[in-house]
């Protein structure tokens, strides 16, 4: 199921979002089959001078030309073009301004093709909507083996999260009841992350965009990224220990609290795409755009079925090491320990948040971002036996 990805990938960020809602938009409509009607008739210049800014930064004529072509060529002439769908958003994760409208099309072609086209537009300050991104798909089912990667690495991060679970309890021996504490406590942390961004997000990033270029504003829009979820995340779980100091008077239980953070973390995720593979197979509403995400995804990172499993062994890693410093820190009054579990989480997170905000989901390998991430769970193997081993030294000293 081969497909083209021409611009900056912002399409594939859709599934998902907190700001989508199905609205026909003839304003928009009209702007992009003005363009298309450009591309369809080879004015690559002009195409390229009546996208939007954003789109003009972002990638040169040149480049433009070189994708242009090779998407359109091998199809040969446009026979027709239908309107799909129409979803329009007041916004976009990791991109700046909005609202966008995201329009897709089922178009025939001369070499007998049937596409799936879609154009992205944004509303700029002068209130005229511009093409932002543009890709074409087959509109072919999904194939059989699509759906058993996707549901090879959904079950993956599901096994990987009920491992970590079975063999932090196994050697720490703590209750359960803290794994779930855990979870609660990243629970909340999550929703009041969310919370935050459809507040902040929109306007933080429009900022970034407009006064930064473009390798600063990645380079910045991640760390605010790590930084925002590492407030939350790591937030809550200071509150919830100066609340409750018995949280981190035990390491074991330190570690198992943060563990449970990953661990459900990791389930929700795995089954979040088992739910993607099933929408796509029945054909449900959103199909269209979270087999946009699902293909990109897979088809630029080999073994695509291992990325998710893997990234989600260092998460959990990351969730227990990051999370027990902080309680640990808090029981033993030792502000460095708070300070480096904070830091830790943050840089992780910004690794992640500039993949996002760079615009290079479903045009890259996620295994550049597991390599980017593997020093961190390094790091937070060794963090987690130092506090392990800690609880060991204390027994030992009060013999």
């Amino acid at each position: 199921m081969k497909q083209f990805v021409i611009l900056l990938g912002i399409a594939s960020a859709l599934t998902g979002s907190l700001y989508a809602a199905t609205n026909t938009n003839t304003q928009a409509l009209a702007a992009a089959q003005q363009w298309l009607a450009l591309t369809d008739a080879g004015q690559v210049t002009q195409s390229w001078q009546t996208a939007a800014a954003h789109f003009r930064s972002a990638v040169t004529p040149a480049k433009w030309e070189q994708a242009l072509k090779g998407a359109r060529q091998p199809l040969g002439e446009l026979r027709s073009r239908t309107v799909k769908s129409t979803q329009t958003m007041k916004s976009l994760p990791g991109a700046a301004g909005g609202p966008y409208t995201i329009l897709r099309f089922d178009s025939t072609f001369a070499n007998n093709r049937q596409m799936v086209e879609t154009v992205t537009l944004v509303k700029e300050t002068d209130a005229q909507w511009r093409a932002v991104g543009y890709y074409v798909t087959r509109s072919d089912p999904v194939s059989l083996a699509f759906t058993v990667k996707l549901v090879v690495s959904a079950v993956g991060m599901i096994l990987v999260a009920l491992l970590a679970g079975f063999g932090c309890w196994h050697f720490t021996r703590v209750q359960l009841r803290w794994f779930w504490v855990g979870a609660a406590l990243w629970a909340v942390a999550v929703v009041l992350k969310i919370a935050a961004a459809y507040l902040m997000n929109p306007a933080m990033f429009s900022f970034l965009k407009e006064q930064l270029p473009f390798p600063w504003y990645v380079a910045v829009g991640g760390l605010y990224v790590g930084l925002h979820s590492s407030v939350f995340e790591m937030g809550i779980t200071l509150a919830a220990v100066l609340v409750w100091r018995q949280l981190g008077s035990d390491s074991h239980r330190a570690i198992a609290i943060g563990v449970g953070a990953g661990v459900v973390e990791a389930l929700l995720l795995g089954v979040g795409q088992l739910i993607t593979a099933a929408v796509l197979v029945v054909g449900l509403p959103g199909a269209e755009t979270m087999g946009g995400q699902a293909q990109a995804a897979v088809g630029t990172t080999s073994l695509f079925w291992l990325a998710p499993p893997v990234e989600r062994c260092v998460a959990i890693l990351c969730h227990g090491a990051t999370r027990a410093l902080v309680l640990l820190g808090v029981a033993q009054r030792r502000p460095m320990l708070v300070a480096w579990g904070v830091l830790i989480f943050a840089l992780l997170d910004s690794v992640a948040g500039a993949f996002h905000v760079s615009g290079q989901m479903g045009k890259a390998s996620l295994w550049w971002v597991e390599l980017a991430l593997l020093p961190f769970g390094v790091l937070s193997l060794v963090i987690l036996n130092w506090c392990f081993r800690r609880r060991d030294d204390l027994d030992q000293n009060r013999r």
